[in-house]
Parts: structure tokens; sequence; C-alpha cells
């Protein structure tokens, strides 16, 4: 039979490690290049991310967006069974209006609901920002992660 020593160090090394890899894939860290989250992120400004958890109404996330499989970071301002409406050249999703577009992408122009596992997504500077309103709809999994911090730059 074979013994073992107790070596602390090892011991400590082992969760170190352990802590670096589970850090490591839950957490990541972005530079803001565009200027659709002004006054409250700037380009240049670095933003730590969760990669889990629930996504809620209000949100900053960093996103890939749809056609480009660019990085995007928005606000999330509808979540799946919120109500789209449109009037008077805007849309109306949970109590916010958005100036709509004339060119709005067609999910949301028909769109009554927001669907299961999907979110709608602006940018702060609603007149500057290409968010859902142009290209549709954001599924959960083309969100990279929820923003926790961000550093001015």
């Amino acid at each position: 039979m074979m013994d073992f020593e107790a070596h602390p160090w090892k011991t400590l090394c082992l969760v170190a490690i352990g802590v670096a890899v589970v850090a490591y894939a839950a957490i990541g860290v972005y530079t803001v290049e565009g200027t659709s989250m002004i006054p409250n992120i700037s380009p240049g400004d670095r933003v730590v991310i969760y990669r889990w958890g629930k996504i809620r109404k209000g949100d900053v996330v960093i996103l890939t967006l749809p056609d480009t499989k660019s990085f995007a970071i928005k606000r999330v301002v509808g979540t799946a069974g919120d109500t789209i409406s449109h009037s008077k050249g805007f849309i109306h999703i949970a109590e916010q209006s958005l100036p709509l577009r004339s060119e709005a992408h067609p999910a949301i122009a028909t769109a009554g609901v927001v669907p299961v596992k999907s979110y709608f997504v602006a940018g702060d500077l609603l007149y500057e920002s290409i968010d859902s309103r142009d290209y549709g709809f954001i599924s959960r999994d083309s969100i990279r992660g929820r923003v926790l911090d961000f550093r001015r730059r």
C-alpha cells in the first residue's frame, strides 16, 4: 500500500490553476470601437464581460453581429415575449420608444412579439446606432457576454 504525503503547496497550485481556468472561461475583456453607446461607454473604453448567466433588460452586452461576424456593444431593450408595436415613426417595446427607420429589418417591421431565446438590442446613441432595428432580433447564441464593468481609456 502506498502512503501519500500532504503537500499544501501542491494543493494550492492545483486550486489556483482551477480558478484561473474557470475565470478564463467565464470572463472576457473587449475594447470598444464604435460610438453607439455614447455617452455611457465611449470608443477606446475597455469592458469586462461575464459569459455565463441570465441576460436581462437593461444589460449591456457584447454580441456577434449576424452578417459580419464582428463584435458590437448594445443595450438589451426587449426580451422574449415582449410586445412590439409601431406608431408615428417609432417602435414601442417594453415601455420604450425608439425611432423607426424606413428601412427597418423586416422581422422588426412585422413582429408583434420578441421570439423565444431572442433579444431586441439598441445603442444608447439612438440616432447613430445600427442595432436590432436594422439587423433584427439577436439570438442568445450571438451574445458573447454581459458587461460587468468598464474602464475609460
